[in-house]
């Protein structure tokens, strides 16, 4: 528990005291025996310290209990076998083949109603009645319930709980306690649904847009633990002076090397009759006594909508102060306001760039300074052109108002990351992006203007390979090549000799090396590490030289080299399929192999990119992966500490 957290609860012990002390001094006033008449004005006092009592016991078991199911994803018991930082999340959607992200439609009651239980629960270790018993008073209780109402900006609780408190002739009757928590639970719940509805319909969300138009008050961290997409959305509680943070997952599939990612919907959308919220591609046997659109293009309104219109600055003396609102509010403060400029590109606002950002060669912020609403791309080793290493992975980063985001993109590549510039107010900017790598029919290209075809796929064309094929991955994908994942794709890239193969067959045979480490984790390559292992291409005529490896170096170099490619493109070929081969050919393309030993402990060597399976096994076969906290051994997984 963090230590607000523990200081909060503290706070509301001392309120608990405060009030038995107050039962205590009004007991002074009691008249010493049971049956004398009882004064009203202490009957009135004490009708009032019994619902303060009752109402602070609900507020100090409810606030943990909203956090706790705000961390999970609206759900104290999860079963996605999704998880961030060792906790199990709800999954608020899941990846079907052929059917895109289906929604699993947590619905604002539902969450209610696991709250309402949880608190019931838990009010049985706050509440205790012998307190007043002790100051002469006798009790009769009934069963009580528990109804948490979840509201944009509160929560309701109301504990129906029939008590009388009997002393003497007098009696204090007690049906219902009620308390209204400042909470903003319900507000980024709706967010969260925002976030799924757009996933589901374009396969990204561009949270880097979200939190330009929202500004501070709702941040949006996006992660990428294989297969699965993790949300985490965080608003400072006004009143608790803490973070609430939404976790939510979205459930994926292992697709490395198997299977085209198609983000294509195959059903309408389901609006929740309690409260309006729409969900996008629900299977109408889950939207029962609820509103169903069985059209698949149906559109869902978002939950949250901004209040800022632009950018208000107020000039200081060094520099500006900027802030989001609307242009009224801004005349009031006696700014100057700038409608529908969210990254305040007019101004020089205090705070908000990055003034140095993160360095992946020296794993440090020593990096460029970047301006607010930038993003930019970042890389592991030489990109593109078919040249990405073994064991790599892309990312995004971005800065939002002084502070750096950074986004994996799909890990084994299966997105890449693309950047561009773009203008703001005579302003430029980077805009990069995680987007689906399209390179499944790249090998089915036999002339250059259809394999650079970049409304349908991701390619590069190698005119200068002496191969029969040109036409390869501009980022080659990753496979699980520890699983033999991949081995199809690579023996595709197996050529037999042809006429200048015979005539040159030690240019032909280092040209048909070239094409199959460019077709994904194939033949002879670097790892992560630099490591070469040549256990993966097979040609009789030539044992391979130097150069067709590169120099060592370019793990540190790879954001010198960059993706030049569109920036968003979802379009797939509809003759789009996973290639497949046979192991055949006189050059034989196979799939790579790790090194037989390798230090493991470099899977860990950056402070923002996460050690994953992919990237620990690419360092050694000796190297093993614990999914639960990331670790990266030598040993047996039971022996990683």
């Amino acid at each position: 528990m963090k230590k607000s957290q523990i200081t909060f609860f503290i706070i509301f012990a001392a309120i608990l005291v405060l009030i038995a002390s107050l039962i205590v001094y009004s007991s002074k006033f009691l008249i010493k025996t049971k049956n004398a008449p009882y004064e009203l004005s202490r009957i009135n006092a004490d009708r009032i310290i019994i619902k303060e009592y009752m109402q602070n016991c609900i507020a100090q078991v409810s606030y943990p209990l909203i956090f706790e199911i705000a961390g999970k994803g609206g759900s104290f018991n999860p079963n996605s076998g999704a998880y961030w930082n060792g906790t199990e999340l709800n999954s608020l959607a899941y990846y079907k083949s052929g059917a895109g992200y289906l929604n699993n439609l947590l619905l604002r009651q539902d969450m209610g109603r696991e709250l309402s239980d949880a608190i019931k629960q838990n009010l049985k270790s706050c509440i205790n009645l012998s307190i007043f018993r002790e100051k002469g008073y006798e009790i009769s209780e009934n069963e009580n319930t528990v109804n948490a109402t979840i509201n944009d900006n509160s929560i309701v609780i109301k504990l129906e709980y029939p008590l009388k408190f009997k002393i003497g002739p007098n009696t204090i009757d007690f049906n219902e306690f009620s308390s209204i928590l400042e909470s903003s639970l319900g507000e980024i719940y709706g967010a969260a649904i925002d976030i799924v509805n757009e996933e589901i319909t374009y396969g990204y969300f561009d949270k880097e847009d979200f939190m330009l138009k929202h500004g501070s008050i709702i941040r949006v961290e996006k992660h990428k633990p294989y297969p699965d997409i993790v949300y985490i959305i965080s608003k400072t509680d006004s009143k608790l002076k803490k973070d609430l943070a939404f976790r939510f997952a979205i459930k994926g599939k292992d697709t490395a090397g198997k299977e085209i990612l198609n983000y294509g919907n195959s059903f309408g959308c389901c609006t929740n009759k309690a409260d309006g919220i729409c969900f996008k591609n629900t299977d109408p046997s889950k939207c029962l006594n609820n509103i169903y659109q069985s059209n698949i293009n149906c559109g869902c309104p978002k939950n949250l909508k901004s209040d800022a219109e632009g950018c208000c600055v107020v000039k200081e003396q060094n520099s500006d102060t900027c802030e989001l609102t609307d242009e009224k509010a801004c005349s009031s403060n006696g700014g100057k306001f700038y409608k529908d400029d969210f990254r305040c590109a007019k101004a020089d606002c205090a705070n908000w760039s990055c003034r140095s950002t993160y360095n992946y060669v020296k794993d440090d912020f020593s990096g460029p300074s970047k301006k607010h609403g930038e993003s930019w791309c970042s890389y592991e080793s030489i990109v593109g052109k078919g040249l990405d290493y073994v064991g790599t992975r892309h990312y995004l980063h971005s800065c939002i108002e002084g502070k750096e985001y950074v986004e994996e993109c799909r890990d084994f590549r299966e997105e890449l990351c693309a950047e561009g510039i773009m203008g703001f107010y005579d302003q430029f900017y980077s805009k990069g992006f995680c987007r689906v790598n399209r390179w499944y029919d790249c090998a089915d290209q036999k002339d250059e203007s259809s394999c650079k075809d970049e409304n349908l796929r991701d390619c590069y064309w190698s005119g200068f390979l002496y191969s029969q094929l040109k036409c390869h991955p501009e980022v080659p994908p990753g496979f699980k090549f520890w699983k033999g994942d991949g081995k199809a794709i690579c023996n595709s890239a197996s050529l037999d000799k042809d006429d200048y193969g015979n005539d040159y067959p030690k240019s032909w045979g280092h040209s048909a090396l070239l094409y199959c480490q460019r077709t994904g984790d194939c033949g002879n390559y670097r790892n992560i590490a630099e490591q070469i292992t040549e256990f993966g291409y097979y040609n009789r005529d030539i044992i391979p030289e130097q150069w067709a490896y590169f120099d060592n170096g370019y793990t540190k170099r790879g954001d010198e080299f960059g993706v030049k490619l569109r920036l968003y493109s979802t379009d797939l070929s509809k003759s789009a399929l996973i290639a497949r081969g046979t192991s055949g050919g006189y050059a034989r393309c196979d799939i790579w192999e790790a090194p037989f030993a390798g230090d493991c402990k470099l899977c860990s060597n950056s402070k923002l990119h996460p050690c994953t399976e992919y990237r620990c096994r690419s360092l050694g076969k000796n190297c093993n992966f614990r999914s639960s906290d990331n670790a990266c051994s030598a040993g047996k997984l039971e022996d990683i500490p």
